[in-house]
């Protein structure tokens, strides 16, 4: 427990605690601006797998059927809620989704001020409010088919907090109960998103660093073997070996180049999805790469983390870097859709990595401040805040933008006409989509045009 020395400077806090709640209050505001109520996309397949289920039976075929390498059981429960309780308007997506993220916040929120005293506590603190609560995670709140995202991230990160001893906790049974919940909690993840399995790793991890007792290691295993062999039972999991198949295969050296890019530029959203800042993203992401794999090496495997919240920092980087290798392997061949390499809604998977590197670094942090430079360190914290205030604004006014867009897209093709953004934001297959819109227009389902 860190415990920074009594004089600092209220007024710059104070700065940053009224820039967070500027911040957290225009993460609403683009969240409700950027609602899009009609299906589009997957989420066609999704109801239309619903409305198949009303009539030929089949509950367990509907919630069990794979959707690619995922099995999305949270999204299709809440699809069959809001048909058959509202009809279809997709709040009930967005406000799940909404309570499952400002959750993950405030539990981050909360180790943060357990795990870091004082001022320079709640300094920290709400600048990972503003990691966690940024505009591309009220986008994918927003939009229901992303929202397996916000509900993978939720999971694992309870799951690493409930399983992680509490400082000074000697009830062992108050310990059982937290690691047993933890391991309920994490049986959920793969049903949410499938990148959610890095989570069971990552437990055993988080057992053998804080001395678990050998029981805990085997349950671990077992349990996340057994559900692993159930989840994939009939699934296809494609792990591509080069790129597209309709260009000529590329070498080893070739192949290792495209895989590092994806990398590189997965870490680096969102700026990598700005052209101007693209390779000032790439870089970003590179450095990040490095410094996440070197801090999981030094802290996580040669040295022992220093306490909770270290242990829980650096278990939130390797879910980042897990997710970021996962989508290397399984997507850096993917044929490249409307220029766009690494979709910016993958953003939210790189919240625990930013988080975590923040409270890595707070230990460092606090010394600056304890030897009386917290006016540095707070100065530095309101810059931070407003530059991570600037960048929430331009990429919030661009996704209200977007969504727009989006909007008419979705009007025109519901009005029967044909153009080019279709096939980008409705799918390939318009013919189908068109068959599917109008078996919800029959059932009376997805009505609303907002």
């Amino acid at each position: 427990m860190m415990t920074p020395v009594s004089e600092h400077h209220p007024r710059l806090i104070v700065s940053v605690r009224a820039i967070a709640v500027l911040y957290i209050a225009l993460f609403f505001w683009y969240l409700n601006a950027t609602i899009i109520q009609p299906p589009f996309a997957d989420m066609y397949s999704v109801v239309q797998q619903y409305l198949s289920y009303r009539t030929d039976g089949g509950w367990w075929s509907y919630l069990w059927t794979p959707h690619a390498e995922h099995r999305p059981v949270f999204l299709r429960l809440l699809a069959a809620f809001d048909i058959e309780v509202f009809s279809g308007v997709s709040y009930p997506f967005v406000v799940a989704s909404a309570i499952a993220h400002v959750g993950t916040a405030w539990l981050l929120w909360r180790e943060c001020r357990a795990g870091i005293a004082g001022p320079l506590g709640v300094v920290i603190g709400y600048v990972g409010l503003m990691l966690v609560l940024t505009s591309v995670s009220a986008v994918v709140i927003a939009i229901p088919i992303m929202n397996n995202l916000i509900h993978g991230l939720a999971f694992v990160v309870l799951a690493i907090v409930l399983f992680e001893r509490l400082e000074g906790d000697g009830d062992e049974r108050a310990t059982s109960g937290r690691r047993v919940a933890a391991l309920l909690v994490a049986c959920l993840v793969p049903f949410a998103d499938a990148v959610g399995w890095a989570v069971w790793p990552i437990l055993f991890w988080i057992a053998w660093r804080a001395g678990a007792e050998r029981q805990w290691l085997w349950t671990i295993a077992g349990v996340g073997t057994a559900l692993l062999l159930v989840y994939t039972r009939g699934l296809s999991l494609p792990f591509p070996l080069a790129s597209d198949p309709t260009v000529p295969a590329l070498g080893l050296a070739e192949e290792l180049a495209m895989r590092a890019n994806y990398l590189f530029v997965f870490l680096g959203l969102p700026w990598t999805r700005s052209p101007d800042l693209h390779v000032f993203g790439r870089s970003i992401g590179a450095l990040l790469c490095v410094t996440a794999v070197g801090v999981v090496c030094w802290r996580g495997l040669y040295r022992a983390p220093s306490g909770r919240l270290e242990r829980i920092a650096i278990a939130l980087i390797m879910f980042s870097l897990a997710a970021a290798v996962l989508a290397t392997i399984g997507r850096a061949g993917d044929p490249i859709l409307s220029g766009v390499l690494v979709p910016v809604r993958y953003s939210v998977l790189l919240i625990p990595l930013h988080v975590g590197l923040l409270w890595v670094a707070s230990p460092w942090l606090g010394r600056l401040w304890s030897h009386g430079r917290s006016l540095s360190v707070s100065l530095s914290a309101v810059g931070v805040c407003a530059g991570l205030l600037a960048q929430h604004v331009v990429s919030g006014q661009a996704a209200m933008e977007n969504a727009e867009r989006i909007r008419a897209t979705i009007a025109r093709f519901q009005a029967g006409q044909s153009d080019a953004d279709m096939a980008i934001v409705i799918g390939d297959d318009l013919d189908k989509a068109r068959r599917e819109l109008a078996d919800m227009r029959r059932a009376g389902v997805y009505v609303g045009d907002r």
